[in-house]
């Protein structure tokens, strides 16, 4: 019998198994895109309130976003930012991203859609994840 352990170790194990094959088709796609130079930029205040904290001392919203340029039009993606310190999942620091411009695979028929170069492997890491949590359940199985 299966038990709640068994049960979310596969389930987490077939999400990142799905996610793993959606991302590779994604990336592998991404491939024979056209690519274009992208800027890390500051991002516009999407309210009045993230406008006030923009302004406030304690600021540790991501205030940065990869700003790219097709044919005259300009797309905007919000930056994830690896580089800070959450306790108790509240951001205590945050270094700003890195201000280097960033190569970008667009899709030709929606320009706002774009995989970064660092994005072209990740689908290995979930595969790995999936991999694990597989051992894992079938050793679980086992015991």
């Amino acid at each position: 019998m299966i038990g709640p352990f068994q049960f979310a170790v596969g389930a987490l194990g077939a999400g990142t198994g799905i996610t793993a094959v959606f991302t590779a088709i994604r990336t592998k796609r991404a491939e024979s895109w056209p690519t274009v130079e992208a800027q890390v930029v500051h991002a516009p205040p999407q309210s009045m309130w993230q406008n006030m904290r923009r302004l406030s001392r304690w600021n540790f919203e991501s205030d940065y976003c990869l700003e790219w340029h097709v044919d005259g039009q300009t797309y905007r993606r919000q930056l994830d930012n690896d580089r800070e310190l959450k306790v108790a999942g509240m951001p205590v620091w945050v270094d700003p991203p890195r201000q280097a411009p960033q190569v970008v695979s667009y899709n030709p028929n929606d320009p706002g859609s774009v995989v970064l170069a660092a994005e072209h492997g990740s689908w290995k890491i979930y595969g790995l994840i999936c991999l694990g949590c597989f051992v894992a359940l079938t050793m679980s199985l086992f015991v």
